[in-house]
């Protein structure tokens, strides 16, 4: 068994810089579809043969700051490490970098246009691993708190002046170079990491010192520049699949959206659930009691017990119920057997379509 023989007392974030435009969501996972599982890449080969950057005559890339938070860990010193973006690309040894398994999943889901699937997934992958999104998403969830801009515009014009209130007290997040941001940051320090980083950390055989801070790759501090601008884009993401709603006072997070959308493991960093872990265990049980004689289900009764299970209304519950269903088969833990249009009184089918009003399907794994 390795020793750990380093503690860490220091990670370095690097600024956060995601995709150009808030709203181009797709930006990131098209990049992703370009990678290949089998190749190792240098920042400059993923940069021009896999991205297709174009480079100056310098060297550096046109919009190269596309790339700055592609990357994952690195070690800086005994008591450093440094956490360069959102883990889509690991590093193998110093300079080479390989797709992980999560990006390979989500390029491979936007290749074949299943915009659910890689949209939930990337949602998912910067839940988990960027810092300080995963922040923001504590605090407008289980803190408590309501994040609000003059005018009510979500990240407007003045977002500048953008308010984090509650428990008492209004915060200017983004005022004096965002310094009360950072200073949230390192007071929820182990909530910002999260489980996802420390595992990778740990599986370095390191561990981290109880009272560790966030810097910069360089500097004392971690980069704030234009936060209010760059965080925009990841809250973005979670505006649009409706985990952060419009509240009368500000924005705050949605805990049955934020957990239909992350699942129940990851959004409980962030909102109150109802923990279940074994969706696939009860759709067991659904399958028992509502199958035929010969073995079929109606997948409106399904969606008739996802609804109940989940607490949605009905059209949600199809989406979810759907979403899901695609995942556990693209997975490899259900495999549909048979299906069957059965009667236009049955309901819709799976994924809306009339000809799968009912299926046969075997569980593989629970």
């Amino acid at each position: 068994m390795s020793e750990i023989n380093d503690l860490v007392k220091r990670i370095g974030l690097s600024k956060l810089f995601l995709w150009m435009e808030a709203e181009r969501i797709e930006s990131y996972p098209e990049a992703f579809s370009k990678l290949k599982p089998d190749l190792v890449y240098t920042k400059k080969t993923l940069a021009a043969d896999a991205i297709g950057l174009v480079a100056t005559e310098s060297g550096k890339f046109v919009r190269g700051d596309f790339l700055s938070n592609f990357w994952g860990l690195e070690r800086a010193s005994e008591q450093k490490i440094l956490i360069r973006g959102i883990n889509a690309l690991q590093e193998a040894t110093p300079g080479f970098y390989t797709p992980s398994h999560q990006l390979l999943e989500i390029g491979q889901a936007f290749a074949r246009k299943d915009k659910e699937t890689w949209l939930h997934e990337f949602a998912r992958m910067v839940a988990c691993y960027e810092i300080r999104t995963r922040l923001m998403l504590y605090l407008l969830g289980k803190g408590g708190r309501i994040l609000s801009f003059p005018g009510g515009e979500f990240f407007g014009a003045r977002s500048s002046h953008g308010i984090l209130a509650g428990m008492g007290n209004e915060i200017p997040l983004f005022a004096d170079s965002s310094r009360k941001f950072n200073e949230l940051l390192q007071e929820y320090r182990w909530i910002a990491l999260g489980s996802w980083w420390e595992k990778e950390i740990s599986s370095r055989n390191l561990l981290i010192d109880q009272d560790f801070r966030f810097e910069g790759l360089r500097e004392i501090n971690p980069p704030t520049n234009k936060l209010n601008t760059r965080l925009k884009v990841s809250l973005f993401l979670m505006k649009y699949l409706g985990i952060l709603e419009n509240r009368s006072s500000g924005w705050a997070i949605d805990p049955v959206q934020a957990t239909s959308i992350l699942g129940e493991v990851i959004a409980q960093d962030f909102v109150e659930v109802e923990f279940d872990l074994s969706p696939l265990q009860r759709l067991r049980e659904w399958q028992t009691i509502l199958k035929d004689e010969v073995g079929f289900v109606t997948v409106s009764e399904l969606v008739q017990r996802w609804k109940e299970y989940k607490k949605l209304p009905v059209p949600q519950a199809e989406i979810e119920f759907d979403t899901w269903m695609r995942q556990q088969i693209y997975h490899g833990r259900i495999r549909v057997q048979e299906t069957h249009a059965g009667q236009p009184r049955l309901g819709r089918g799976l994924y809306g379509d009339e000809t799968i009003r009912k299926i046969r399907f075997e569980i593989l794994e629970s």
